[in-house]
């Protein structure tokens, strides 16, 4: 048992100091660039496995079915050396591999890249379980047997022996060491990382406290800090299910406390915590992905993604304003203890409020390197980081003076920083990684391009059809990985397609982007839902119906973007359109979560319908620009009727209270 325990306080030694290499290469990688991206890849998707590889064994994980501990520990040393051994091989191979024996292998490399594709498996499945790795393993096996498919069909491809899939996959330096791995361990991880340094120094707990105070204290506000603190965060996350856990832990149980429903609080925590992906400045880190492929300006596609954020949010505030009211009782008080936070929530101090200062400062750092500067992503992400810790330790020694101790903690925050984002990228690595496989397979077989040649074959005649099946697509390969993994691969599969209909680029990526962003509350897989109802102690698949009710209409979103591309233009050309769709959508959300009545609803539901499809029956915007004004119009007489009955229920109550009160005197 001693011996246990000093094996276990060695895992823990090794695996925080680990941690801190993990990060510090990055950042010195972000400053230097001592090497190519593809081979740097190498080093990360190489630490990440054995960082992974130590946790899993200090947990007794490495062997699931085996409950020993002594084999457990066996054969973590055994993975580990493989890992040390496979991608140092890879590493130092890297040349040889990608010039002077392009083509020609040997058993060696064979042998590497199968061990190097086995770690990757086994890890993600210890790590995330085996929907990922089952969806990576059946496209391994199409690689495979793809020939057997009678040949001229839609599935079928040129014969690929086992060392030719291996090739694809490892060998050639491309599959789980490919783009995605090369975007995980560079564009994603440095802002990753930046949000977490934010959290190692309580920058969670500051958005959460700053969006109650903008709230207010009346109950029926309080689902909101749900909305606000995730946009908030989300905007620096790089994980909708890292976001769902971290700002869910507060707000969940104090909605729960207040009379929503579990499952309703989970699910308002996942579509705000997916949203979060698509909250500017960094949009999951999607942004600069984006602004890769479409050889755009970063600044650019921040600017494109300002209305479309702001509609998503304003939908998902209207629905929960409804479900407030359903639920929340207005009596109930509102500044007793929260659960999650320590003591009463009080009103913010104004020294305490200038701890967002730091948070600010790296964001104006990061706009000011990438609008003014134009620097590399990489380098901004580094200076970004670098103008948040100077910034927190100014304020730091301003609160606190300067002294041991507060060096100390200001150190030990940015540790914990280290630690969190470290086990945020461990399985965000894995999935990019795994998924790199299927990209191979997908472009090596053609099973990618045959796939847009058919939909535009069979589904172009009509968008509606079209845009249908491209919305699945985009869902279905989106199950259960991160936003921007989920993006880069449909992006691969649905973006041809949509470019061959002649719909711009720009918005082909936002629509494929939304919807894959979506595709973490939708079942089957619904990842965030996972999340969330796992914090609010909640079934998942009621807890998925109550998210997708929640976030149905933003489904349509990025139909609009095809029918309204202006709404894509951050600029007095894109306002018109904004407002205009911002009220049918507004009047979507109340047709399903409010509760006017059934006829008001549908009302409202026609309403949204013809705001967002008139274009296509009438000439010019005239239609559009009247049913908008109608639905304003209807929402006003709907609320003023609302409070009319509500106002007489309470002189009724007044009335009768009286009387009651005699009747009982009299007895």
């Amino acid at each position: 048992m001693a011996t246990s325990i000093k094996i276990d306080k060695y895992l823990n030694t090794a695996i925080s100091a680990l941690s801190v290499v993990y990060v510090c290469m990055l950042l010195h990688f972000s400053l230097y660039m001592w090497e190519t991206r593809k081979r740097y890849g190498i080093l990360f998707i190489g630490m990440t496995l054995l960082i992974s590889i130590l946790i899993a064994g200090r947990d007794g994980k490495i062997l699931p079915k085996i409950k020993n501990i002594t084999i457990n520990r066996c054969a973590m040393v055994v993975l580990a050396l493989a890992t040390l051994g496979s991608f140092l091989y890879f590493f130092f191979s890297f040349y040889a591999l990608v010039d002077y024996r392009a083509g020609d292998y040997n058993t060696l490399d064979t042998v590497c890249s199968f061990v190097a594709i086995y770690l990757v498996f086994h890890l993600l499945i210890i790590r995330s379980g085996l929907v990922i790795p089952l969806v990576a393993a059946g496209f391994l096996l199409y690689g495979l047997f793809g020939d057997l498919f009678p040949s001229g069909t839609f599935l079928s491809h040129t014969p690929m022996s086992f060392s030719r899939v291996l090739e694809v996959c490892a060998t050639e330096v491309v599959g789980i060491f490919g783009m995605l791995n090369e975007i995980g361990a560079t564009y994603v991880a440095i802002f990753a990382f930046f949000a977490s340094i934010v959290q190692g120094f309580g920058g969670l707990d500051y958005v959460i406290r700053l969006a109650y105070q903008v709230v207010g204290k009346s109950p029926r506000n309080l689902p909101q800090v749900a909305v606000l603190s995730s946009m908030a965060f989300g905007g620096m996350s790089g994980s909708a299910i890292a976001n769902v856990v971290g700002t869910g832990a507060f707000t969940i149980p104090t909605m729960k406390r207040f009379g929503v429903p579990a499952k309703i609080a989970a699910a308002i925590e996942s579509i705000a915590s997916s949203g979060g992906q698509i909250m500017p400045p960094i949009l999951g880190a999607v942004a600069f992905v984006m602004a890769d492929y479409l050889n755009k300006r970063y600044y650019e596609i921040m600017l494109n993604s300002i209305y479309p954020a702001v509609i998503f949010f304003g939908i998902v505030a209207i629905g929960v304003y409804f479900i407030s009211h359903k639920y929340v009782r207005p009596d109930l008080e509102a500044g007793a203890v929260i659960a999650g936070m320590s003591g009463e929530v009080k009103s913010m101090t104004r020294v305490e409020k200038f701890e967002g200062i730091p948070i600010l400062a790296g964001f104006v750092v990061l706009l000011a390197v990438f609008i003014i500067w134009q620097v590399d992503i990489l380098l901004g992400g580094f200076f970004t980081i670098l103008a948040f810790l100077i910034s927190r330790l100014i304020y730091d020694i301003c609160v606190k003076r300067l002294s041991y101790s507060t060096l100390k903690e200001y150190f030990i925050n940015i540790y914990k920083g280290m630690v969190i984002g470290t086990e945020t990228m461990l399985t965000i690595g894995l999935m990019l990684s795994i998924l790199g496989i299927v990209i191979s397979v997908l472009t090596t077989t053609g099973l990618a391009e045959k796939l847009s040649f058919y939909m535009v074959q069979y589904f172009g005649t009509n968008m509606i059809i079209f845009m249908f099946f491209t919305c699945l697509i985009c869902i279905l390969f989106g199950m259960a990985v991160s936003t921007v993994a989920a993006y880069i691969l449909t992006v691969t599969l649905a973006a041809p397609a949509m470019l061959k209909l002649g719909i711009p680029a720009l918005v082909t990526h936002f629509t494929v982007f939304y919807w894959s962003m979506l595709s973490g509350i939708t079942p089957p897989v619904a990842a965030v839902c996972v999340a969330g109802a796992g914090v609010a102690g909640s079934k998942f698949f009621p807890t998925c119906w109550e998210a997708v009710k929640l976030g149905f209409p933003i489904i349509f979103l990025p139909v609009l973007f095809v029918t309204e591309p202006r709404l894509l233009d951050f600029g007095l050309g894109g306002l018109e359109p904004f407002f205009v769709c911002f009220i049918g959508f507004a009047a979507f959300a109340a047709a399903i979560q409010s509760n006017y009545g059934v006829w008001n609803r549908l009302i409202l539901f026609l309403l949204a319908i013809g705001v967002f499809f008139s274009k296509y029956y009438f000439e010019g915007q005239m239609v559009k620009r009247l049913l908008a004004v109608i639905t304003v119009a209807a929402f006003f007489l709907m609320l003023r009727a609302r409070k009319r009955k509500r106002n007489a229920g309470k002189q009724v109550q007044e009335l009768e209270l009286p009387a009651a009160c005699v009747t009982r005197v009299e007895e």
